[in-house]
């Protein structure tokens, strides 16, 4: 074995050296640019611009890569204290990255329709949204509290950040619960944070990210129930589940897979119906609480068409492998895929010798992933929970035997893949709508106009803390696209509910819009349809105070 490993260290060191010269070489370049474009995504001019940068970085992987060979041997006896060290790291490099992360349009919507709620109006009912509501309700107060500028924005981006601690510590009590040793639940922690695809996405102010909380919560203790067989604990995992399903649909992904594994206990006789009873009753209670308020304020016409019936007949779509071979996803995850993937194989061969519980998160976790992946639109935060329910199976790893060549070689090389992904993450540029760009575009709103102001934005973004101008205030128009209220009054009057409920809800013509609310400032974006030549005489009424991005203020 001593002398396997002696002549695979040199071997290795020779394999690194011919990588180092070959990614210096031209035939890098000519490589790099078929992978990029054979995986072809909206970063693909980006990642084409960064051959040079990329070549830097991979040439300092592998040499990182050769320093931990060389300290192998010390890393292996001091295991526990560097994966602390790793982990503090990558909690590090989150932080920074979180500091200039996009915001996106999706945060912004979110922010604003919290906004909304602080000033009196009803979603669905007062402005347009397709989410459950408890999101805005629950920020509502802190945008009262902070005001609507700046400082609420910097709030939502600590609360992200708590929120990634949160999933941590899930996985971390998981892990105890799965049998996991301090360094494989330590390990499990890292191959998450290694994941800087997916916290990238983390970063942005979503209903999915509590709806995820609260769903791992309830997996926390439906776990706990099947070790205890206590109702107490199956009742706390539905009231648990019902607080994410307020916060987003999607929650019934979870609830799906764990409903099948009640069954399964009630006919295996591992579990008494009584317990089912309890569960269902406890899982209904707030969402039925949720129904009857709409019922008894008269809107849950509205409620229905824009959660449901909307959401169900999108018209787009596209494949759930899309989002994970993505060049982002593979630039960024590669740690999560090499690990997680062959973690489960492992677990799913050795299969009668596995804990239930562990047995139980793999189920939940895989089924939540294939009805997902059924959807029309399987976006990555969609998959919050199973990423970090499958990631506690990178352990399983560990627990294998390995020979003593295989161990320092994946030793060697792991340090620096934990490591990498997050370095590349705040390496890239965040384009569009970086942060500090949306943080400026609101301190300038808030500059030159009033609370009360109307401004005219495509997007969710620099209208965030000002009124809306329209019922469909999330209304832009691209050419060879429909806008948004074309496309939602094509699906509502296809006979899956008949029509629009209520008139503010009808479509409207822009230049009338315009004329009547007289938005103080016009924001253009890029991909807007509309813009100040849209109307006649338009171009006289405005003058520019910003070129980046593009900002109108009226003077007229």
């Amino acid at each position: 074995m001593q002398r396997k490993a002696h002549w695979l260290t040199p071997a290795i060191f020779f394999i690194l050296l011919v990588l180092g010269v070959l990614i210096n070489s031209p035939l890098f370049s000519e490589v790099y640019e078929w992978a990029v474009r054979t995986l072809s995504d909206k970063n693909t001019g980006y990642y084409l611009a960064q051959a040079g940068r990329n070549r830097v970085l991979l040439t300092s992987l592998l040499a990182v890569i050769a320093l931990c060979l060389f300290q192998v041997d010390r890393i292996i006896r001091n295991k526990q204290l560097i994966i602390k060290a790793v982990i503090l790291v990558q909690l590090v490099l989150v932080v920074i990255y979180g500091l200039n992360a996009s915001f996106q349009k999706d945060g912004f919507e979110h922010l604003h329709s919290s906004w909304n709620v602080l000033n009196g109006e009803v979603p669905f009912v007062d402005f347009f949204q397709h989410h459950h509501p408890l999101l805005w309700y629950v920020h509502a107060p802190v945008i009262g509290v902070l005001g609507g500028g700046t400082p609420a924005v910097w709030f939502i981006r600590l609360e992200c950040f708590f929120v990634i601690l949160g999933f941590l510590w899930v996985i971390w009590k998981t892990g105890k619960l799965l049998g996991f040793d301090p360094f494989q639940r330590l390990f499990t922690l890292s191959v998450f944070l290694s994941q800087a695809g997916l916290i990238k996405s983390l970063f942005v102010f979503r209903p999915d990210l509590l709806q995820t909380f609260f769903c791992l919560l309830s997996v926390l203790f439906f776990l706990k129930f099947l070790q205890s067989k206590s109702d107490r604990h199956l009742i706390i995992s539905a009231i648990l589940w019902s607080v994410g399903f307020l916060f987003l649909q999607k929650a019934l992904f979870v609830l799906a897979p764990m409903g099948l594994a009640l069954i399964y206990l009630v006919i295996s006789r591992a579990t008494k119906f009584p317990s089912v009873v309890l569960f269902t009753l406890s899982a209904v209670l707030l969402p039925l609480i949720l129904a009857g308020l709409y019922l008894l304020s008269g809107s849950f016409g509205d409620y229905l068409v824009f959660n449901w019936i909307v959401n169900f007949y999108k018209q787009t779509s596209f494949q759930w492998w899309q989002v994970f071979a993505s060049t982002t996803m593979l630039t960024l995850n590669y740690a999560g895929y090499w690990l997680i993937i062959p973690g489960i194989a492992l677990f799913i061969m050795n299969w009668k010798s596995q804990l239930v519980n562990a047995k139980m998160v793999l189920w939940i976790g895989l089924v939540s992933f294939i009805l997902i992946a059924m959807t029309p639109r399987p976006y990555l935060q969609y998959y919050y929970c199973c990423i970090v329910l499958l990631s506690t199976f990178s352990s399983e790893i560990l627990r294998r035997k390995w020979s003593l060549p295989v161990k320092r070689l994946a030793v060697s090389m792991g340090i620096p893949l934990l490591l990498s992904p997050l370095v590349l993450a705040c390496l890239i540029k965040q384009k569009p709508d970086s942060f500090s760009e949306g943080l400026a575009l609101i301190r300038l709103v808030n500059e030159h106009s009033l609370p009360d102001d109307y401004v005219w934005d495509s997007q969710p973004g620099g209208a965030t803390f000002r009124p809306d101008m329209h019922y469909f205030w999330y209304h832009y128009k691209m050419e060879g696209v429909t806008n948004n209220f074309t496309h939602y009054q094509s699906i509502l009057e296809s006979g899956k509910y008949g029509h629009l409920p209520g008139d503010p809800k009808s479509d409207f013509d822009f230049c009338d819009l315009i004329q009547e609310k007289k938005p103080v400032l016009f924001i253009q974006r890029e991909e807007a349809y509309y813009n100040l030549r849209s109307c006649e005489g338009l171009t006289a009424e405005y003058e520019v105070i910003s070129e980046e991005p593009l900002v109108y203020k009226r003077i007229k």
